[in-house]
């Protein structure tokens, strides 16, 4: 029976194909640094702890090492070369050319952790700015407000000197992997985040509050079900009938069964539901030259603006429109509809009631 070349211990019959390539690899590298004088198939190693060894000097003498890997690599080395030092039952192998292969890997493992541990000290260099970045944005700006749904918690706005301040990536992130190396990119980082200002880092958008002319949620949710399957195809009888009746006045058994010998295949009757989404929010602002345009926003935009600028919002600018023109003895009811919405926006601000039932109580007091 074959033995490993490395330990001399008899070879096991392999029939993982994952074993076997993994087996094919580490023979072909030995190969290739002419450590075999000769090879058949016949020289391999064993699937242990030879091939786990040869596997972790390899790994990481081409790839990220640290010093933990460092140590793995240093008890790898010691123990192929005790082995093979030992084993006396392989006399097609090159003694000189296997160590000199496993000190040569050893010395690459110990230069890659080097500059590991130079990665290393510049990442966590990178990431104490990045940190202090985020901490000083956060108190510059105290006052976020969000979206109540967290998946679109990377956008917020406050209020700051006269302006709406939205903030649209306040959650940025380093990319990832970015720990890893190389080296230079990891410094380059570094630089660019040093020279970023807040305005891309984070961006932000400032608009004055007398730009705002008002702003709308628009759209809808619908949901739309389509129902497929229940037809079948057959070479016999027409039952298309049967089907029916099975349908109104029976069960989905009864319909098989009343096929049984038929040779008719019936699909499964299946219904999905479908959501068209289009909800967006409309904010109407001036621009540069006094001209108002509206700029289309995703539908959770609405939500923080209600929030933060509740005045702006269309409906209420139009209630209050109404109220200052209508005479006061023809429509008593809308001062106090307005008075009402904002005692339920202090509620909402409170938190007592959700972002919905003030949404829900707002159109009722404005008949909307």
């Amino acid at each position: 029976m074959a033995r490993c070349i490395i330990c001399g211990d008899r070879l096991k019959v392999l029939r993982n194909s994952w074993d076997l390539g993994r087996r094919k690899s580490i023979s072909a590298m030995l190969q290739e640094h002419g450590i075999y004088v000769s090879y058949t198939q016949l020289d391999d190693v064993c699937f242990g702890q030879c091939t786990g060894s040869l596997g972790t000097l390899y790994l990481h003498a081409v790839d990220c090492c640290r010093e933990q890997d460092l140590k793995d690599c240093a008890n790898a080395r010691d123990y192929l070369l005790q082995k093979v030092s030992q084993n006396k039952h392989n006399k097609l192998f090159d003694l000189a050319a296997f160590t000199n292969f496993v000190n040569s890997a050893y010395r690459d493992a110990e230069k890659l952790c080097i500059r590991g541990k130079q990665i290393d000290e510049a990442y966590q260099k990178l990431t104490a700015l990045f940190q202090s970045r985020i901490d000083a944005f956060a108190a510059a700006y105290p006052n976020f407000v969000y979206a109540q749904d967290p998946k679109f918690n990377h956008v917020c706005a406050t209020k700051r000197d006269q302006s709406l301040v939205i903030i649209e990536n306040s959650c940025p992130k380093l990319e990832d992997k970015l720990y890893r190396g190389p080296l230079k990119k990891v410094q380059d980082t570094y630089q660019q985040l040093q020279e970023l200002d807040d305005r891309d880092m984070f961006a932000i958008t400032t608009i004055p509050l007398s730009d705002i002319i008002s702003f709308q949620l628009v759209g809808d949710i619908d949901r739309v079900a389509t129902t497929s399957g229940g037809g079948g195809g057959s070479s016999g009888p027409n039952i298309g009938g049967a089907i029916v009746g099975g349908l109104l006045f029976g069960t989905v058994g009864a319909i098989i069964g009343a096929q049984a010998g038929t040779g008719v295949n019936i699909n499964p009757i299946q219904s999905t539901i479908n959501e068209y989404d289009t909800r967006r929010t409309l904010l109407n602002l001036k621009n540069a030259d006094g001209v108002a345009e509206i700029r289309e926003l995703p539908f959770y935009y609405a939500e923080i603006f209600t929030k933060v600028i509740p005045e702006k919002e269309f409906s209420f600018l139009q209630a209050e429109r109404n109220s200052s023109t209508a005479p006061v003895k023809e429509n008593p009811q809308n001062d106090n509809a307005i008075e009402a919405i904002k005692k339920f926006k202090e509620l909402l601000d409170m938190g007592i009631i959700t972002q919905e039932e003030f949404d829900t109580k707002k159109k009722q007091l404005l008949g909307l």
